[in-house]
């Protein structure tokens, strides 16, 4: 992917929490209102795919780089920061056996 949407040039992702149940054929849905990004701690570079450190997001590798905590305290962006950085931001959830395509606004998140 040549241009991702980045945080601060660095790849991230969305660390959010819902809860869906079926009960008797009705869907139900609660979504957790609290959430944060875990961002990489090295620049993306798509000449460098092999890089985990630049394309894994998780803390199970992150945590093995000199660079983790360089930037934010434990690569992670509070919801309140990640808002204020990409502001009006609309994304596209795909819930699988459900409605194909939920959109949510990060205000959302």
């Amino acid at each position: 992917m040549e241009k991702p949407l980045l945080y601060k040039s660095r790849k991230f992702d969305i660390r959010c929490y819902a809860l869906t149940t079926t009960v008797n054929g009705n869907l139900q849905g609660w979504w957790y209102t609290d959430g944060y990004l875990r961002t990489s701690c090295r620049e993306y570079n798509v000449k460098n795919a092999t890089n985990r450190m630049i394309h894994l997001t998780n803390d199970a590798v992150q945590k093995k780089s000199e660079d983790y905590g360089k930037f934010e305290s434990g690569n992670k962006v509070s919801k309140p920061i990640g808002r204020n950085y990409f502001g009006s931001l609309t994304v596209l959830i795909s819930l699988p056996r459900s409605n194909p395509f939920v959109q949510l606004s990060y205000t959302d998140f």
